[in-house]
């Protein structure tokens, strides 16, 4: 409705007209009635409007598909107003601009459709028409018409004729376009739009103009560049496109010009490159570089880069580059580029200024050129020291690492020398090449026989079960053993183990430990870098391990460097460096490679960030730095030569090489050609001594430079620093460190000398005696440590009076000396500042030890300690040296005391305990002790109170029992019991009992016990009980009967009050003890108890139980008949007077016999016997010690039986190997105590009377059995178990072993006598020092190797036959048992000499008219020391030259002519130069040795000519002839002295005719021989016409 809701405000009405309303169209109509009390709302009508004609028809639309198809829809009206909606459909044409004839149709509407649908196709229609039309829709009461359409054309048909397009170039951008359109009909329809398209190599455009169009001016384009240009109609339906048109731009400038990129080299070279222009507008003719607006260089077009090698570090430079063709040039924009930082330069050195003697203040400037942000000044400081005092830098990791060895490109390297060609390289060693050899180690031998057999030792040997190579000897080796050479000698052990210690197997996991081949209880100490560190009382096996050479707690950090460590609390914030525990947030920690380290602090975290530094070695350096073996340096200037052509380096000394070097920087060198070159780098070798440390140029007159130290780092503004706690009158040396991020440099060293000051530490003097002067003191002394300037006087004092004021350094005081007195002396030193007195020290003469000791006074201080005083004694006979607090029972003085002290305080002591001491006085002449004083420490509240027990009597009545304390620490005064905190009884020490009545059944109770003595009580630990429900009463006492010393039969009869039925007997034994224990009965009303103690009281009481608990009645007492006593100990034999083994004849000896038992015993018999075996007497005795004072004639033997001793029974056990021995025993029968542990100890047994070894503590166990090592092999021992429990420890009896027989140890070299002939050597030796068992057989080998032996037997002597003289052989001597082999050391030996053999005749090497040079080689065989060589020579005359005989008769003369005495050599050479010309002469070389000598044969030599001596002058004939015919014979050169020319002609017979003379002149001639013989001149004339 128009209004969905209306109000009738009139209660009255009853109808209401709604107007407006849609025709046909259905409505829901309701009433709402409303009171004052609210609304109700009817049920709704249905009402439905009339129809009406329809309304809102729109008009069609079409849409041209083809050129023959219209799609036409519409929308049914807004209104239909009724039903039965159709449609007709109207079509007109409007015009049809293709038809050039007589038009149908046009102008009248066509019915083309009627239905129900809102589309049509309307086909079949003509190409390029215009139509409208129109809809008229229906209903059921009449028609409505729409609007005509719009007007709508068929799409145009193909076009039959395309336009044209032409193209004019108007500048290097500008092309005028011109265009035609065909016609209506040659178009098919009407132009819809002009496209232009055009197209270069790089693009495409197309362009759009309205039709009405026909030209344009492009001016965007790029210069020198190609178009193609069409022209497309678009008709609506179809494109047509005209023929192609073709143009060019003309050339410009360049455009699309990047800026250039800069690639930065280093610190003073950048590379500028560019890309072409992306439009270079024509033919590039050049670029050209600027460098900060300013023209650098002019490049052709070809090249796109340039590199600037001449810039500054860390500069900003602007960069352009201009690009240009014919037309114009064009500049790129700027890119800006700061070349790297580089090390700073130009550092001046630091001035100087002495403050005192140890203070200096170092002032300095910033560098002149930084070349980067300068981040830090350091200041380096090394000092002018004694040579002596400078230690060397432990820094340097690679002196014995590794070197450099060069060889050819064509060579290889063998162990440490370059070959090439057919040569083998075994383990080092050079072998030629044979065929079906290999090697085996160093040795090269025939093939292995099968392809199993095993190299071992240098030879072959074939495979073997169970067996491997150990030290180069093939040995069996089961499972579970191991094989360990001997760190000595040649010799190996195998035997059970996991580890070798010193050469034998071991057991690691067993109670021992192994330190330096020496063997230690677990529970004795630890290992630290191979030295045994002995546990003290803050450490054990339980919390402690090693750090360095020390022990530390196991729950401490431990920092160790080069064997050093240091213990630190944990801290995860913190780590190791070196021995230092550092924060690694502000440090670096720098590791070389020896191991040695370096802590580079910083102010905070950000500065370390900052830095970014990395370490070198121990250095640190910046982050564009790299390192060089330990050096710092820049790669963009350098590069590292400390490498091999295999890249590995660090063996040379770190040389650096300008980067222009790289291709030659190897093997530490910078002109290393790699070309024809290899360089190796050969490990564990070294050939050249360390380079010397940087700043340490050496010794210069006994001084060195130290180190150069880092003293003081501070920030970029920092130019001064304080040095401070110097040594005064000392040279040193500063240098400034400047850094920035690429490195580093350091300015020249500037040198100051500290000012004098007082000396320092000067020692006492020294004082001797000589023996015999009674009134002289010799005294010298040293300089102080620290002189600290020039000593300029020393000055003695003696007892504070100066004797002595001088600069020598020692004194003899002879002034007033007197024997047996003390002096002191003070010695000073003086500079010119002050002088130093060193500490007293007091000298005597004739000392002898003190007399007239006085006993010491000794005092408790409290419970623990006890304070012991003395003084000097009466007589001190010289100078007392130290005093020894002596405590009775201890080998070694409790305390040393210095002169000067008189006290001490023992501390750690027990409570009310006795001790003894004395006091030793010492000179140097001896001690004196003096009496022994005896005190006790005072009381203290015991300690060990242990809770009470009880028994129960009945359902109220309690027997609590206690015992002493363990340590009462002094006497026990009192007990308190207290029930639930409030005491129930109070006694004395005597009383252990307490019984409690009066109690309530089936309750708790709680009971503490105080114990006390005069010094407080202590308590025991809460102990808790209940008393039963109900339990038996009036049980009686048991009637005992004896049985045997083992068994007590007891009886008795039923509880007089049972309180129910009996339901167990039990007899209680020692009740209330701590050996209480029960014996059940059953219901019976008797028991034999068995295994009880012998001679031992027994309390037995009955306990009777029913089910509400049980109680027990009186005691009966009994004691165990006796038993023959057990495991009597030796007796302890102390002698009190002279000493027993001294004694001759009729002396009276006092002895105290005592025994160790600790089970009581009636009594004890003590026999004697001589060592006749004669009993002298036997004694009863009934106490533990006894004195006795006995008449002994000789030896005495003594004796003690005693009742009830029981020890550990003796030691059993097995060989496990030469070395060790396993052992087992069996727990002491009676313990007396908890057994906390075995300690196993051995004795070597000696076969000498007066030698006794050492007992040696091997370890200490749990169980009863061990293995233990340290033993000897095939040697006897006594073995021993001690038996360790609180109340301490016990020995059982000595046991003998014997160990295993063992490897040879000691194998001794030979004996060599040399047999004169040299052929033979007699080889004797001697047994090995350690035999180890039974030597079964000896071996001699010829080499190292052991392959085959010269000789096998037991004599110890060999003749060593068929060798050559004067030759080294090695020899090695092998010892065997039955275990194994043990060998010594390679001996070379050298056979006597004898005369030389085989000398080689000398050759000639250069040769002329009077020198000949000899060469020559020593003998074949020297068969000895040549010790020199002769040359002799003989000659031959002229005449004898000539003849064909060879007997020696022509040579007239043989002499010596030279010798030569250094013979050291391989070859030999001399020029003899007292020679003729073409002259005969032979030689021969004698070769001398210490037995003799041998000649080499006679080898001729002839010199060579010379100029001939003595030629004649020519002669010739004259004639009127003008022509002149010569003759002659030899090499010759005619001169004419008119001409002054020379003719040469070298021809043996020659005639020469001369032409051209001058007619009536003089002429001469000459004739020159050159190396010829003068032969005769003949001349021959012609005769010839001439003219005046």
């Amino acid at each position: 409705m128009p209004d969905p809701r209306v109000h009738i405000g009139n209660p009255n009405i009853t109808s209401y007209t709604v107007e407006g309303l849609v025709a046909y169209t259905q409505y829901s109509v309701t009433i709402e009635a409303c009171t004052p009390g609210g609304c109700t709302e009817s049920s709704p009508t249905l009402a439905q409007t009339d129809p009406y004609f329809p309304e809102g028809q729109a008009p069609p639309r079409g849409d041209p598909i083809t050129q023959s198809y219209i799609s036409v829809i519409w929308s049914p009206p807004s209104k239909p107003n009724g039903p039965g909606i159709r449609y007709d459909l109207h079509r007109m044409k409007v015009r049809q601009s293709l038809e050039t004839g007589v038009i149908i149709g046009l102008g009248f509407w066509e019915l083309i459709y009627q239905g129900t649908k809102i589309d049509y196709q309307d086909v079949g229609l003509t190409t390029f028409t215009t139509y409208q039309y129109r809809v008229t829709v229906y209903n059921n009461i009449g028609p409505t018409t729409s609007d005509p359409s719009e007007e709508v054309t068929t799409l145009a048909g193909i076009p039959r004729q395309s336009g044209s397009i032409t193209a004019v170039v108007l500048d290097h951008i500008s092309v005028q376009l011109n265009w035609t359109t065909p016609t209506l009909q040659e178009l098919q329809g009407e132009v819809v739009a002009y496209y232009i398209d055009y197209r270069w190599d790089s693009g495409y455009v197309s362009l759009e103009y309205p039709p009405g169009v026909d030209a344009d001016i492009l001016d965007d384009l790029d210069p020198n560049t190609g178009y193609e240009f069409v022209q497309t109609i678009f008709n609506g339906a179809y494109n047509i496109s005209s023929p192609t048109e073709y143009a060019e731009t003309l050339d410009g400038a360049p455009s699309g010009f990047d800026p250039p990129i800069i690639y930065v080299i280093s610190p003073s070279a950048v590379r500028v490159a560019w890309k072409a222009p992306s439009q270079p507008n024509g033919e590039i003719t050049k670029y050209s570089v600027y460098r900060d607006d300013v023209q650098i260089t002019m490049l052709p077009p070809t090249v796109q880069s340039h590199v600037f090698s001449d810039l500054q570090p860390y500069t900003v430079y602007a960069m352009q580059v201009e690009v240009c063709t014919v037309y114009n040039c064009i500049l790129s924009n700027i890119t800006y580029t700061t070349t790297l930082e580089a090390p700073p330069a130009g550092i001046s050195p630091p001035n100087l200024r002495v403050l005192g003697s140890q203070d200096m203040d170092i002032n300095w400037a910033a560098p002149s050129q930084p070349n980067g942000i300068i981040q830090q000044y350091e200041v380096l400081r090394r000092a002018v020291v004694s040579c002596d005092n400078e230690l060397g830098d432990p820094s340097d990791p690679d002196a014995e690492v590794c070197t450099y060895r060069e060889c050819s490109i064509t060579e290889s390297i063998c162990g440490t020398q370059c070959y090439s060609g057919n040569q083998v390289c075994c383990g080092g060693i050079l072998h030629d090449y044979q065929s079906g050899y290999e090697c085996c180690d160093t040795n090269y031998l025939p093939g292995r026989n099968s392809p199993s057999d095993v190299c071992c030792g240098g030879r072959f040997t074939p495979s073997l079960p169970n067996h491997e190579c150990c030290q180069g000897q093939y040995v069996q080796v089961l499972a579970g053993q191991i094989c360990c050479p001997d760190p000595g000698e040649n010799r190996v052990a195998v035997g059970f183990g996991d580890v070798c210690c010193g050469g034998v197997p071991f057991e690691n996991s067993g109670p021992q430990i192994c330190c330096a081949g020496e063997f230690y209880g677990k529970n004795q100490g630890l290992c630290c870098r191979g030295d045994f560190v002995a546990f003290d009382a803050f450490h054990d096996g339980f919390n402690s391990k090693c750090c360095g050479g020390s022990v530390i707690e196991s729950n401490q950090v431990c920092c160790e460097e080069n064997g050093e460590g240091v213990g630190y609390e944990p801290d995860s914030d913190m780590e190791c460096c070196g021995t230092d525990y550092i924060d690694p947030d502000v440090t670096l920690c720098c590791v070389n490679d020896a191991g040695s380290a370096k802590v580079h602090y910083y102010t905070n975290s950000a500065a370390k960030s900052s830095a970014n530094e990395h370490c070198c070695g121990l250095q640190n350096i910046g982050p564009s730095q790299s390192c060089c073996n330990n050096i710092g340096y820049n790669p963009a200037t350098h590069v590292c030569a400390d490498r091999s052509t295999t890249a590995q380096g660090g063996c040379g000394g770190g040389t650096l090489c300008p980067i222009s070097q790289a291709p030659s920087a190897y093997c530490d060198r910078c002109d290393f050609d790699p070309n024809t070159h290899t360089c190796g780098a050969i490990e564990g070798y070294h050939v050249t001594a360390p380079p010397t440390p940087a700043g340490n140029p050496g010794n210069r007159d006994g001084q060195c430079h130290s180190g150069l130290l880092s003293i003081y780092v501070g920030g970029p503004n920092a130019y001064s620093y304080q040095d401070a706690n110097l040594s005064p009158y000392t040279t040193y040396e500063y240098t400034i460190a400047v850094h920035n991020s690429a490195g580093s440099a350091s300015s020249e060293l500037s040198i100051a000398i500290t000012h004098e000051d007082i000396p320092d530490g000067v020692q006492a003097p020294k004082w001797t005696v000589d023996q015999g002067v009674l009134d002289t003191i010799q005294l010298t002394w040293d300089q102080p440590e620290y002189p600290n300037g020039e000593i300029s006087t020393y000055i003695l004092r003696r007892d504070d009076i100066e004797i002595y004021r001088g600069d020598a350094m020692e004194y003899n005081d002879n002034n007033g000396i007197q024997p047996y007195q003390h002096y002191t002396y003070v010695l000073g030193a003086c500079t010119t500042v002050g002088c130093a007195s060193s500490e007293q020290v007091v000298a005597a003469t004739l000392q002898a030890p003190p007399d007239n000791l006085f006993d010491p006074a000794v005092n408790p201080v409290d419970a623990h300690s006890l304070r012991v005083t003395w003084q000097i004694p009466g007589l001190p006979n010289g100078v007392i040296q130290f005093y020894n607090v002596l405590l009775n029972g201890e080998e070694e003085p409790l305390h040393i005391a210095d002169p000067q002290t008189f006290s001490y305080v023992h501390r750690n002591l027990d409570p009310y305990t006795s001790y003894e001491y004395a006091i030793q006085a010492c000179t140097a002449a001896g001690c004196t002790t003096s009496n022994t004083v005896r005190a006790r420490t005072l009381q203290a509240a015991p300690q060990g109170v242990s809770s009470p027990v009880h028994v129960t009597v009945s359902a109220t009545i309690l027997e609590i029992y206690w015992q002493a304390p363990t340590i009462p620490n002094g006497v026990i005064t009192t007990y308190r019991l207290y029930r639930y905190n409030r005491i129930v009884y109070t006694g004395g020490a005597n009383t252990l009992l307490y019984t409690d009545r009066g109690l309530q059944p089936n309750s708790r109770y709680e009971y503490i016990l105080e114990a006390s003595t005069m010094a407080g009580g202590s308590n025991s630990t809460l102990y808790v009980c209940q008393t039963p429900q109900d339990a038996p009463e009036g049980i009686p006492a048991p009637n005992l009967s004896v049985q045997s010393a083992t068994q007590i039969t007891a009886t008795w009869t039923p509880p007089t009050n049972p309180n129910g039925n009996i339901v167990h007997y039990a007899v209680m034994l020692q009740s209330g003890s701590t050996d209480q224990f029960t014996r059940s009965a059953g219901l019976t009303n008797s028991i034999v108890i068995d295994r009880l103690t012998p001679s031992t009281y027994y309390d037995v009481r009955v306990q009777a139980c029913n089910a509400g608990g049980c109680g027990v009645g009186p005691k009966s007492y009994a004691q165990t008949f006796e038993a023959p006593p057990e495991g009597q100990d030796k007796p302890s034999l102390e002698a009190t007077g002279r000493p027993l083994l001294m004694c001759h004849g009729n002396h009276l000896l006092d002895l105290m016999v005592s025994s160790q038992s600790t089970i009581s015993t009636e009594g004890y018999k003590v026999q004697i016997r001589s060592c006749l075996c004669t009993l002298l007497m036997a004694i009863i005795l009934f106490q533990k010690r006894w004195w006795w004072t006995a008449t002994i004639f000789s030896f005495t033997e003594y004796r003690v039986r005693a009742e009830n001793s029981e020890v550990i029974q003796m030691v059993r056990g097995r060989n496990c190997e030469s070395v060790c021995y396993r052992a087992t025993w069996s727990p002491p029968s009676l313990p007396n105590g908890v057994i906390s542990g075995y300690r196993i100890e051995y004795q070597k047994v000696s076969n000498d009377p007066t030698l006794s070894h050492p007992i040696i503590q091997a370890a200490t166990v749990d169980g009863t059995d061990a293995t233990f090592y340290g033993l000897l092999p095939h040697t006897p021992y006594n073995v021993r178990i001690i038996a360790i429990n609180g109340a301490g420890e016990t020995p059982g009896t000595w046991a003998q072993v014997t160990t295993q027989q063992g490897v040879p140890a000691d194998v001794r070299g030979f004996f060599v006598e040399k047999i004169p002939d040299g052929q033979s050597l007699l080889l004797r030796w001697e047994a090995p020092g350690q035999p180890n068992g039974e030597i079964i057989e000896y071996r001699i080998y010829e080499d190292i190797y052991l392959i085959t032996p010269l000789y096998v037997g037991l004599n110890r002597e060999y003749l060593f036959r068929r060798l050559d003289p004067f030759t080294e052989y090695v020899v090695v001597l092998e010892a065997c048992t039955s275990i194994g082999c043990g060998r010594g050391d390679p001996q070379t030996v050298v056979t006597s000499e004898i005369p030389p053999d085989n000398q080689a005749p000398p050759s000639f090497g250069f040769v002329n008219a009077t020198v000949v040079q000899l060469i020559w080689k020593p003998p074949v065989n020297p068969n000895g020391q040549i010790i020199r060589y002769d040359i002799i020579r003989r000659t031959s005359s002229l005449s004898s030259r000539r003849r064909r005989d060879t007997d020696n008769s022509r040579f007239t003369e043989t002499r010596t002519i030279y010798s030569e005495y250094n013979t050291n050599r391989d070859e030999f050479d001399y020029a003899d130069e007292t020679l003729h010309p073409y002259q005969l002469y032979e030689y021969r070389i004698r070769a001398i040795n210490s037995k003799g000598n041998i000649e080499s044969d006679w080898v001729n030599v002839q010199t060579a000519q010379a100029p001939p001596i003595g030629v004649f002058a020519p002669y010739y004939l004259m004639s009127q002839a003008i022509h002149h015919l010569c003759s002659y014979n030899g090499r010759n050169r005619l001169k004419s002295t008119a001409s002054h020319r020379a003719i040469k002609y070298s021809v043996i017979t020659v005639r020469l005719i001369v032409f051209q003379l001058i007619a009536i002149t003089v002429h001469r001639y000459r004739i020159e021989s050159f190396y010829g013989l003068f032969v005769h001149l003949n001349c021959m004339f012609w005769r010839g016409l001439y003219k005046k």
